[in-house]
């Protein structure tokens, strides 16, 4: 099982919203920001970078590895939170 990485996504102070543009590189998705459409791919170990678009150069940092857990125990700790299952 691959885990996931969790990174930030503050840039100049502002919260961004990411997407992903359905494209893979080296197994990796390719994202993109909902605000400027720029490209961006964990291209450095630790940092979500911007290959391409306004938001080129820019970095966001790696915040953490989240805590592998069943589902039940996720629901209690995050009781708010919508989680997507695969149906049966």
């Amino acid at each position: 099982m691959q885990l996931s990485v969790v990174y930030g996504r503050e840039i100049d102070g502002k919260v961004t919203t990411f997407g992903t543009t359905g494209y893979t590189y080296r197994n990796t998705f390719l994202l993109y920001d909902r605000q400027t459409k720029s490209i961006w791919y964990p291209y450095q170990p630790g940092k979500m970078n911007a290959l391409c678009g306004q938001r080129a150069g820019n970095t966001l940092p790696y915040l953490a590895q989240p805590e592998p857990m069943p589902l039940g125990k996720w629901r209690e700790k995050h009781a708010d939170s919508l989680v997507l299952v695969p149906s049966q």
